[in-house]
């Protein structure tokens, strides 16, 4: 298995860690020694799951993964915005995961059932894109509620998705969007301003950081 961590400007491999993939916006560049060998086995993956899919930088992510010739399926919490994003054919299935809900278990066994039912036995890529802060950029304004709910969406639902499907599905490849503000070597570097980003937001990310790292050490 290969596991990915990632900012939103760069996504490297852990494992094999030679190899290097590179986002930049709404483009998809892959760069190795031999790359007429990456694009056959990256067009060789045909399932992808995409979380956060109906933001702009998630449906970026599923048309680039449909020119790449995967078959889409698009997660979001909206059915709303899920029911638009099957309207433009970013994607060829949708489904609500909400990491927010009271049972989480019971929805992600709910979208289990979803894949199978759709013939769906193998994920070949798990693009973990879903992600919240929060407005507050001061410990005197972050609620305990706030930092639940950034941990719930930005680590404890992908670690939970990432283990449903790698326990049912075969999941080849995971890519955890993170950030920078992630980093703890970034955030202690007085030269990098670390203005107008909440608290809640750099903490999950960081733990979604160690997340891939500890994915990685067990799975990898």
């Amino acid at each position: 298995q290969a596991i990915l961590t990632t900012t939103l400007d760069t996504v490297s491999y852990i494992q094999p860690r030679k190899n290097l993939f590179s986002l930049v916006g709404v483009d998809i560049k892959v760069i190795l020694p031999e790359q007429s060998q990456l694009t056959q086995s990256f067009r060789s993956l045909m399932i992808a799951v995409i979380t956060g899919a109906t933001g702009g930088y998630g449906n970026a992510l599923c048309l680039q993964a449909k020119f790449a010739g995967y078959k889409v399926v698009g997660v979001s919490k909206s059915p709303e915005k899920l029911n638009m994003l099957r309207q433009s054919k970013s994607v060829d299935e949708v489904f609500a995961l909400d990491y927010l809900v009271k049972d989480l278990d019971a929805n992600l066994s709910d979208f289990e059932d979803f894949l199978s039912s759709k013939g769906i036995t193998t994920v070949d890529l798990l693009i973990n894109n879903a992600g919240i802060g929060s407005k507050q950029h001061s410990i005197f304004h972050e609620t305990a509620d706030e930092l639940r709910h950034a941990l719930e969406v930005n680590c404890i639902g992908p670690g939970q998705l990432i283990k449903r499907l790698a326990a049912s599905f075969s999941l080849s490849t995971v890519v955890n969007i993170s950030s920078r503000r992630g980093s703890v070597a970034q955030n202690a570097d007085e030269c990098i301003s670390k203005t107008g980003c909440s608290y809640t937001y750099r903490i999950s990310k960081s733990a979604l950081n160690m997340l891939s790292l500890c994915v990685v050490d067990e799975l990898g």
